[in-house]
């Protein structure tokens, strides 16, 4: 008997009209309830057209949809999440992901990326995300796609810290909540762990900045080149998340350091002047005599801003 309503059912039937070639999607099987929903839901898509082939395997992976090698539903593909999923189906028995041409070009260019989305059954912005994404991965057998039901997988909404859906997580690392497509293609290209920063800054979500670096600690002497950034909320949020982590993690505090020093060289005085104000709070005497140079600065504030990171190196020496 078909899980799929008398409106799923025409759907499917209209949609799958247009494969043009056999195509074989395995379900991963466990013992869970779940597994048992996604087999009953693929096998009433399939009976409904005899170019598709499902292949239920036991493995002791999540239970999934795999369409592809590089791209897994651990979601039941119903609701609003049904069409964009046929369309897919359809543009692999093409292989033709029939993204714009200008795209095309972009996404055959990435080299490797590992793409997480999160999504609510009922999410009104969710299908048009995965799409966009399934798009993706037919393309470029490189871009890996896993869609996540938020309400099956407790566990990944917990270690991805995911409050609202769609959300898309970029190689493990990245967060984007509903993304633009030009946000999209722009973080996958780039992987510029900078480039995030600054929007979650921009964003107010220092909170989130610093849950990102506490897991990627070794990422937080990025943060010394948005002292260069001409936003001040950019600017005062790096400080804050420099200080806090390098409270934390005293390791961190030799690369930090070389790289203010070589801010102390810039031209700019307000950068010149947040980077001695950030040495003065966690620098030691061995960062005197750099400080010490800038007392031939023809700017006033950046010889006042000197002094006082020297006088707060040496007061807290003496304690």
């Amino acid at each position: 008997m078909s899980v799929l309503s008398s409106i799923e059912i025409e759907k499917v039937k209209i949609i799958l009209k247009e494969i043009s070639n056999p195509i074989s999607i395995k379900v991963l099987k466990d013992s869970s309830p779940f597994s048992e929903k996604l087999i009953d839901y693929m096998k009433s898509i399939s009976d409904l057209n005899e170019n598709i082939n499902i292949e239920i395997s036991v493995t002791g992976a999540e239970p999934s949809i795999s369409v592809t090698p590089n791209l897994r539903y651990h979601a039941l593909p119903d609701e609003t999440e049904l069409e964009p999923f046929l369309k897919t189906l359809v543009r692999i028995s093409k292989q033709n992901s029939e993204l714009p041409d200008d795209i095309k070009e972009r996404i055959k260019e990435i080299q490797h990326a590992e793409l997480m989305v999160f999504i609510m059954p009922v999410c009104p912005h969710c299908a048009k995300i995965v799409e966009r994404l399934n798009q993706f991965a037919i393309e470029n057998s490189m871009i890996g796609v896993q869609v996540f039901d938020v309400a099956v997988f407790p566990e990944m909404v917990n270690e991805f810290e995911i409050m609202s859906a769609p959300t898309v997580v970029i190689n493990g690392k990245i967060k984007l909540v509903n993304p633009s497509e030009d946000e999209l293609i722009e973080f996958i290209e780039s992987d510029k762990e900078s480039e995030y920063f600054i929007r979650l800054l921009k964003d107010g979500q220092i909170d989130e900045l610093r849950a990102y670096l506490e897991k990627n600690p070794e990422e937080t002497a990025s943060l010394v080149d948005l002292l260069r950034k001409s936003e001040l909320s950019v600017r005062l949020g790096a400080i804050i998340s420099i200080l806090k982590m390098t409270e934390k993690k005293p390791e961190l505090l030799g690369d930090i350091k070389n790289r203010l020093k070589g801010l102390l060289r810039e031209d700019n005085s307000n950068i010149v002047q947040d980077a001695a104000f950030v040495l003065g709070k966690i620098g030691d005497e061995v960062d005197i005599g750099e400080l010490e140079k800038l007392f031939v600065n023809e700017n006033k504030d950046v010889r006042e801003a000197a002094q006082e990171a020297i006088d707060e190196i040496t007061s807290r020496n003496e304690e």
